[in-house]
């Protein structure tokens, strides 16, 4: 509101820069607060998908900890910086709703000077705009996912070194490579 009366402007609203950057900040704020919980996540989530040991009949299978036990878990083993796993691409990935709405406002801006956009057009835009936010920026997922699960059995490796690592085992195609998309991102191809 003070950059808008300060500037002169009619409205006090957020211009688009203003709030791409506050989402930006936003983003950033919620990416530190919630990467703990992502990292925990993510170990609990890969120790169940990889824990296909045989069990003897009549042995009890080794019960699974408990998130709160996961958490202490990599405290105790790893230190708390672990938690920070992943923070560096999550905070890029924090472009990609910034990149949609750029995305949807230009489309939708075009189309507005042909015909008048209908709800049916917003939804098909805002569906464009995801699928290409998500195409730019789904290889910091991966990367983002492989930090989360490292740890003392895994290489810790810092951003740079997991994409080049990944591009020479598995070429280009690996950064889009992964055994489970999150649902977040599906939801664009149900229509």
């Amino acid at each position: 509101m003070k950059a808008a009366l300060k500037a002169g402007r009619a409205s006090k609203k957020l211009t688009t820069i203003e709030s791409m950057i506050a989402g930006a900040i936003a983003g950033s704020a919620t990416v530190m607060l919630t990467n703990p919980i992502w990292v925990v996540n993510t170990r609990m989530t890969t120790r169940k998908s990889e824990s296909d040991e045989q069990v003897l009949p009549g042995a009890k299978p080794t019960k699974a900890p408990s998130t709160i036990g996961t958490l202490l878990s990599i405290i105790r083993d790893e230190g708390p910086m672990r938690l920070f796993a992943g923070v560096m691409p999550a905070l890029v990935l924090v472009i990609n709703p910034i990149l949609q709405y750029t995305v949807f406002e230009q489309l939708k801006n075009m189309l507005e000077k042909k015909r008048r956009v209908t709800p049916t057009d917003a939804f098909y835009l805002g569906a464009l705009g995801k699928l290409m936010a998500t195409s730019i920026t789904y290889p910091y997922i991966t990367v983002k996912s492989r930090m989360h699960v490292a740890g003392k059995d895994r290489p810790k490796e810092d951003m740079l070194t997991s994409f080049c690592r990944i591009i020479k085992e598995d070429g280009w195609a690996g950064l889009y490579r992964g055994k489970q998309v999150p649902y977040e991102y599906l939801i664009v191809f149900r229509f």
